[in-house]
């Protein structure tokens, strides 16, 4: 069996693409990423390709990035891997980027499965144009260009399927009465050499932890309205980020609250260390894979039902405290229920760990694909889980 997996940058499927050739399985993979590149991802250099001819677009997209560059892009890598896709059983490929490849794939009798690694895209859109400008009150509007929705739609009705991340991404294309055997759900992993169960802090301060850029989209604004209230109840209790800074202000003086920028990934480690409780308030995305970070660290999850994070830990069988978004009293609720659940000890996964793993979710997709692996559970190269 033949796997072509198509991308622009990294994202999941360069984790995917190592541990599918882990399992024996023959992948090609197509991106933007040079030799260098898909080497440190732990590619073997025979099994990549380089969309070379995008290139020139790319650096304009990143010299100068807009919505219109970025519609460049993704077109100038649809038409380059379209023109470069060697002979497949299966074609994986990112969704917004694959109307010509898909038309190329199928030529050759391939069967398509296309990534959408978030809500459907009339779903995302209207969360997106609903978020709050900076003043917290002004609709933002359209973030979604409507020639990237037309794409995009364009591209679930050539695909054989669609993989999603989450059940509540599958439950966005029920809504807009997508055909239920055209979905495949399969959450995330992450990287288990590098997060992995850490000794239980001291039971006082309650330290919760969000990772991850400080935006609207991840309801930071709710978070903020949320920790007020938990500090009613537990005084000491304190918050810190640690990720890059986006569209919402920090604040000037919240008591408990500290950030950090962003630190590379093995330094996450320490940062959930600390901590009893993960938190993320997201209005919107697909899976958030700092979740199954922290579930791997050993901490309590607190999230809303558009991030994922029930998936990965019914996956793991652990508990998860699961809020609507933008409801910063059943947030706060949440957080002192999780809190007080694991504050005398920290939760452990003992041998369910694994099932976070990117090898496991490969294993779910070659399991998919009806692939037979020829190899042991042995990665052929070094695990770089995101």
């Amino acid at each position: 069996m033949k796997v072509a997996i198509v991308t622009s940058g990294r994202f999941h499927v360069g984790d995917l693409a190592r541990e599918l050739i882990g399992l024996g399985i023959d992948v090609t993979f197509y991106s933007l990423l040079p030799p260098s590149r898909t080497a440190a991802l732990g590619l073997p250099r025979h099994a990549c390709r380089w969309l070379w001819p995008a290139m020139p677009v790319w650096a304009l997209h990143r010299a100068r990035p807009t919505p219109r560059t970025n519609l460049w892009l993704v077109e100038a890598v649809d038409r380059a891997a379209a023109q470069m896709l060697e002979r497949t059983d299966h074609l994986i490929i990112m969704s917004g980027m694959a109307r010509h490849t898909i038309a190329r794939a199928k030529s050759m009798g391939a069967v398509v499965h296309l990534e959408r690694s978030s809500r459907h895209i009339r779903s995302q859109a209207a969360i997106l144009a609903a978020m709050p400008r900076e003043d917290r009150t002004t609709p933002s509007g359209s973030l979604v260009p409507p020639a990237m929705i037309v794409r995009e739609l364009a591209e679930y009705a050539l695909a054989d399927e669609v993989v999603v991340p989450a059940l509540h991404a599958r439950e966005s294309f029920l809504a807009e009465d997508f055909p239920p055997a055209k979905l495949f759900v399969n959450p995330f992993g992450t990287n288990l050499a590098q997060f992995h169960p850490t000794p239980a802090p001291p039971a006082h301060p309650p330290r919760f932890v969000m990772a991850g850029t400080w935006s609207y989209q991840k309801g930071v604004d709710v978070l903020l309205q949320a920790f007020p209230l938990v500090r009613r109840r537990l005084p000491d209790a304190e918050l810190h980020h640690v990720g890059p800074l986006g569209d919402a202000p920090l604040p000037r003086s919240v008591l408990g609250f500290t950030h950090e920028d962003a630190v590379p990934q093995p330094a996450l480690l320490a940062r959930y260390a600390k901590a009893h409780v993960f938190v993320l308030a997201s209005r919107q995305e697909g899976l958030a894979v700092v979740q199954a970070q922290a579930l791997a660290a050993g901490l309590r999850l607190v999230c809303t039902d558009r991030t994922g994070g029930q998936d990965l830990a019914q996956l793991a069988e652990t508990p998860c405290h699961v809020v609507p978004p933008d409801d910063p009293a059943a947030l706060a609720e949440a957080m002192i229920t999780a809190y007080e659940a694991v504050a005398a000890a920290r939760d452990e996964l003992g041998e369910r760990l694994s099932r976070l793993s990117w090898r496991a979710y490969a294993e779910r997709w070659a399991e998919h694909l009806g692939a037979t692996p020829t190899s042991p559970t042995q990665s052929p190269g070094t695990e770089n889980g995101s």
